[in-house]
């Protein structure tokens, strides 16, 4: 997965964020410069508490479905999923950080006075997390519309045994060594006191595989109950 933080289109996407900030930053110097305002508390602590929420929703969400598709397909492109992973823990350290620079600011009346340029820095806060917030939002679009695999991961037909019964687990080749079997199909039912024969039996079928002396795989039977 550290592959998927170092492709071009990932840094791209962080350079997005980063464009954001700056922008966020230069407006609110333009449309903030000077004076004093007195707000409510809620004036910052609502949309604060808002990300909060959002941020607990989607975050886990976004990693397990990142953790999942990795799994499945080593090989797809997840830079815009990490993006958005890494802009939503950026606001989530900018709300936090709101949520306790708030406390020494507030009076007994539940407001803020808030002195600029000294108190810009509020302002800022709620620019940066409204705008990132959008930004994660664009990234996991362009992820889903252009960068989710399009094969069905998890879904595929499996494959067809001789006997035409569909086994649940890949099906083993002739010269496979018997390690290599018990590494994919795991214990077997039973085993013969030799070792030479592992017998697997489920719901619908009994597989016999028969191995030689050097514990190499000569023989299949697969027979439907």
């Amino acid at each position: 997965m550290k592959e998927q933080f170092t492709t071009l289109w990932f840094w791209i996407e962080m350079s997005g964020a980063a464009a954001v900030c700056l922008i966020v930053y230069f407006a609110s110097r333009a449309y903030n410069k000077t004076g004093r305002t007195v707000k409510t508390v809620d004036y910052f602590r609502v949309p604060t508490s808002n990300a909060l929420v959002i941020l607990g929703l989607l975050l886990p969400s976004l990693v397990a479905v990142a953790s999942y598709l990795y799994i499945n397909n080593p090989e797809g492109r997840y830079s815009s999923l990490l993006a958005t992973i890494v802009v939503l823990f950026l606001v989530l350290i900018v709300a936090i950080w709101e949520t306790f620079a708030l406390l020494k600011k507030g009076d007994s009346a539940n407001q803020i006075t808030i002195d600029l340029p000294e108190d810009r820095r509020y302002v800022t806060a709620l620019g940066l997390m409204y705008g990132l917030l959008l930004l994660g939002l664009f990234y996991v679009a362009v992820f889903f519309l252009f960068e989710l695999p399009q094969k069905r991961i998890g879904s595929a037909q499996q494959p067809i045994s001789p006997s035409g019964y569909q086994l649940m687990k890949p099906i083993p080749r002739i010269d496979q060594t018997k390690d290599q079997i018990l590494s994919m199909w795991g214990p077997p039912t039973s085993e013969d006191v030799a070792g030479r024969i592992l017998i697997y039996e489920s719901d619908h079928s009994v597989v016999r595989l028969t191995f030689d002396a050097n514990q190499k795989l000569v023989e299949i039977n697969d027979r439907r109950k």
